[in-house]
């Protein structure tokens, strides 16, 4: 999938595939397994209370329990709690760079981060943006669009994400 250095546009990562040989040199493709559990569970990053509002009430996060955080520094403790699957990012209100970005999402593998902001370009967290965010959403939310994001990782996790 093309897309402009920077912009705000989505991008999808197979992160959770490990490329293994084996001893006659074939190569295999591991993925862990699927834990349904996990799969209810988002954290949202913001300092912003009508975000939070206005997602703990949208529809689409209604089948998803919610666990609203205002900084970084506290989601390894949350994550530990929660065994949450995706962690969304207002990037709008909290501040975060490239590094910081790139050091959450390898040190919580595990995890699909998503981001959000009312800028459509951010030309100062594009490389967090091509190689370590799964999916950038615009604001308004576009429910749809979350939606199928979510979806999107569920199908991953399963296994069964189709490219198209």
């Amino acid at each position: 999938m093309n897309k402009a250095v920077g912009s705000w546009h989505a991008c999808c990562k197979f992160k959770h595939v490990v490329k293994q040989q084996d001893t006659a040199g074939l190569i295999f493709y591991l993925r862990p397994a699927y834990k349904a559990d996990r799969m209810e569970k988002i954290i949202l990053i913001s300092k912003n209370k009508q975000e939070i509002e206005s997602l703990k009430h949208n529809p689409v996060l209604g089948q998803y329990e919610l666990f609203p955080i205002d900084e970084t520094e506290k989601l390894g403790e949350l994550l530990s709690r929660t065994n949450s699957f995706c962690v969304i990012l207002d990037i709008d209100s909290i501040q975060v760079d490239n590094r910081t970005i790139r050091k959450l999402t390898i040190q919580y593998p595990q995890v699909y981060f998503l981001c959000m902001s009312i800028d459509r370009f951010h030309p100062d967290l594009k490389d967090a943006i091509c190689y370590h965010i799964y999916a950038c959403l615009t604001k308004p939310l576009d429910e749809d669009e979350l939606l199928y994001w979510l979806k999107c990782i569920e199908d991953e996790e399963k296994g069964t994400f189709k490219d198209q």
